[in-house]
């Protein structure tokens, strides 16, 4: 055999094989050894056999690697890696592989693709819908205003007229008027002032947009925001009530529990000893008294090796010389609820209850001459009204019976504490006025000796 020949133009010399190593074997009969890529191709992707020793825990496989046809958008994730999860986690029972189907997969590469779309031009076959169509443009609605009624009117009262709309918000129809629907209106609505702004450009109702012919529709009701404010206050009324009893009923029964827990009563006497023995010589000594709020402070009080604070020690203290002390919080069961509530939270609830209360008399009172047939906001709200008013009627009289009650208790208590210092003093005014006729002797004069008859001698 002669020499052999020379590499081929652009390629060096194959490396000498390694040491100890024979020459590389032979290509298999009948192929020959890789084809080069074609020119402008990447080179063929090579999969490499995952090392035995690497294992998924919980039982996962390796996710299944898709053929996708074009590049696509990314979706912008933070992955959860197999090493932190836990034998209860959701996604190691997951098989979404088993939903996908060439119809999901080609859609996706379809409508995903970062490839440039090229635009349809329409054709000139006839006018085109969508490029004929005249845009309508907002007359007095900003835009943010505009989009909030559209999507209102497209969401939860898309199967209502704006007729519809209208003869519920005059008959105060609850079925159709919920509480959130009031609230989203009440929110987009402009005020009345610029309601009549739209029945203004009444005449152009077919060139408006769709929020705008809804307020043209509707800005014939007189008074329409104080209606919508008393129709949602009456509708919400019970449910207030409701979330601001509670914290009230706890509020005073905690106070209540304060007042007649004698326990706590002898923890603020210890407080106001301990109080009183550290002020002395300061204008805070002699104190009769404290405020309640003094208390939370009790921790911020250190003793001088910073180690114990003035609550501390007032806790060691009734640990070891007033045990029946420590028990106090069972005389406190309601301390505990009440004093997560915010008492100006309530107040604020409150005022707000009695402000819509006086709204809604003038709007009763301003809506005794009905807007249309169909116009129900008087009879509605003045039943309602009435309603309210024979609730709390009936409240006051069984809060004044009550107190009527416990005042009738505390006078029959106070005539028995009376008539007893009475008979005790009776008792002492007789005691003494005897000891004094004893120590002066008066007690036994003749005159207050009883007469006795004597028995004449026989023959006398």
């Amino acid at each position: 055999m002669g020499p052999p020949p020379p590499p081929m133009s652009g390629m060096g010399p194959p490396p000498p094989p390694m040491s100890g190593m024979g020459p590389p074997p032979p290509p298999i009969s009948g192929m020959g050894s890789p084809l080069p890529p074609m020119p402008g191709m990447a080179p063929p992707i090579v999969y490499t056999a995952v090392p035995k020793s690497v294992e998924l825990p919980y039982g996962l496989k390796p996710k299944r690697k898709w053929d996708v046809e074009a590049p696509t958008k990314r979706a912008n994730w933070k992955t959860i890696t197999p090493e932190k999860m836990t034998d209860k986690s959701f996604w190691i029972q997951v098989k979404e592989e088993e939903l996908a189907s060439p119809e999901i997969l080609k859609g996706l590469s379809d409508k995903f693709t970062t490839k440039s779309v090229i635009k349809k031009t329409p054709t000139v076959e006839g006018p085109s819908t969508i490029s004929t169509k005249k845009i309508k443009e907002l007359k007095i609605l900003d835009g943010k205003s505009a989009q909030n009624i559209s999507i209102l009117l497209g969401g939860l009262l898309k199967q209502y007229t704006y007729e519809d709309i209208k003869r519920s918000i005059l008959r105060c129809d609850e079925s159709v008027l919920t509480s959130s629907i009031l609230q989203l209106l009440l929110s987009y609505l402009p005020s009345d002032d610029q309601l009549k702004k739209f029945q203004e450009i009444k005449p152009q109702y077919n060139e408006l947009t769709g929020a705008e012919q809804f307020l043209v529709t509707i800005s014939d009701i007189k008074r329409l925001q104080p209606r919508l404010k008393s129709l949602s206050f009456k509708m919400q009324f019970n449910e207030t009530i409701n979330e601001v009893k509670p914290a009230v009923v706890a509020a005073i029964a905690a106070c209540e529990e304060i007042k007649e827990s004698k326990k706590f009563a002898k923890i603020l006497e210890l407080v106001l000893l301990v109080g009183n023995y550290m002020n002395t010589g300061s204008r805070n000594a002699q104190a009769f008294g404290f405020e309640i709020s003094f208390l939370p402070k009790l921790a911020n009080t250190k003793d001088s090796e910073n180690k114990m604070t003035l609550l501390n020690y007032l806790a060691s203290t009734i640990e070891s010389k007033f045990p029946d002390l420590i028990s106090f919080d069972e005389e406190l069961g309601h301390v505990d609820s009440a004093c997560r509530i915010s008492v100006e939270n309530i107040q604020k609830t409150l005022m707000q209850i009695g402000t819509s209360i006086k709204h809604l008399q003038t709007d009763i009172t301003n809506s005794k001459v009905l807007q249309d047939e169909e116009d129900k906001f008087y009879e509605v709200m003045e039943q309602a009204h009435k309603d309210n008013l024979q609730i709390r009627e009936a409240e006051d009289r069984a809060r004044k019976a009550k107190e009527l009650k416990e005042k009738a208790e505390k006078e029959r208590e106070a005539k028995k504490m009376l008539v007893d210092m009475n008979s005790t003093k009776t008792q002492e005014g007789v005691m003494d006025s005897l000891l004094e006729a004893l120590q002066t002797g008066s007690a036994f004069t003749r005159e207050q000796r009883p007469k006795r008859t004597r028995a004449k001698p026989k023959g006398r």
